[in-house]
């Protein structure tokens, strides 16, 4: 009865904090747009680096993205709102033999003050039991994110907890998949903990954000960057020449590719997009302008690419 009084309080948390931040944003009007937009892309880039972080099992590394006045409302725990009582949680998840561990952003929503944010996500553990048999946890979590004096964002509320089924891994791929061959000894070590799978293809339009949050799209790529310039240096007349002006960070989504002669049949490939815009050369040494690729990725892998018409800048 404790448990799940503990675990409605939770709910009720998650959401009234998720009211109090999209309040704020709804009294904002549009003028702040173009700042909200920086400011999550700066938040999705902390969350990454803070899964980076969870992944060397230090807990000084993963506590240095609370806030001084963080609370943490971690499964079957008391609620946590001090460094002492934060690390307990924090120090007994990263010490669970066999750990790995993976989250990902599926919304993140800036109030239009620009101070605060929250992250709905969802996560992934494997770790070992009490049996020594290999354990697969999947769930959900909410963080409620804050606006630092210097700028930069940190976490101010942090909660999680499983969805209703913790299978064993046995009837699950066992083993990550494998990097490719070109990349370094560091995107290596940022594996998925499942096996990079096919890209989701439907033909029936957008997906709803209820079908969003259900699809599985393996771990967030993290030597993204890469794998986007490998791609220009074989396709490219004179990749040498690559001005590039951005590119961005994962985001969960997906490409349309249009096929058929008389009836155009949509198609759509979700999974992490990334897009690269840049300026390169032609063959008559001359500047064709900046243009936007879209990249589709699943893992660390490119599987579809969106490219604007080309100028014989292209091999």
């Amino acid at each position: 009865m404790a448990m799940r009084m503990r675990k409605r309080a939770a709910a009720v948390i998650m959401v009234a904090a998720i009211c109090a931040v999209t309040t704020l944003a709804a009294f904002g009007g549009t003028d702040g747009m173009a700042g909200r937009a920086i400011d999550e892309a700066a938040i999705r880039r902390a969350d990454h680096d803070w899964v980076l972080a969870a992944r060397s099992k230090q807990v000084a590394a993963w506590l240095a993205f609370y806030t001084d006045d963080a609370v943490v409302l971690a499964p079957d725990e008391p609620m946590a709102v001090d460094r002492d009582s934060i690390r307990k949680p924090i120090a007994a998840l990263l010490a669970l033999p066999g750990l790995t561990i993976d989250w990902q952003p599926v919304k993140i929503e800036v109030a239009a003050s620009g101070e605060l944010a929250y992250l709905i996500g969802r996560y992934e553990l494997r770790f070992d039991g009490s049996d020594g048999q290999p354990i697969r946890e999947r769930g959900k979590l909410l963080e409620i994110w804050k606006k630092q004096t210097d700028g930069r964002w940190k976490c101010g509320v942090d909660t999680w907890n499983a969805d209703p089924s913790v299978a064993p891994a046995a009837d699950a791929p066992a083993a990550p998949a494998p990097a490719p061959p070109a990349a370094p000894p560091a995107a290596a070590a940022s594996h998925s903990l499942v096996p990079v799978p096919a890209p989701i293809a439907t033909s029936q339009g957008p997906l709803t954000p209820a079908e969003v949050m259900a699809l599985d799209y393996g771990a967030i790529p993290t030597d993204y960057r890469r794998a986007v310039e490998q791609y220009f240096q074989k396709v490219l007349r004179y990749p040498e020449s690559i001005d590039y002006r951005e590119v961005t960070a994962p985001k969960q989504g997906f490409v349309k590719t249009v096929s058929g002669v008389f009836v155009g049949h949509d198609t759509y490939y979700y999974g992490w997009t990334v897009t690269a815009t840049i300026n390169a050369k032609n063959s008559f040494g001359g500047y064709v302008g900046f243009k936007t690729y879209t990249f589709l990725f699943r893992g660390e892998r490119i599987v579809k690419t969106i490219a604007p018409a080309a100028e014989d800048e292209v091999n």
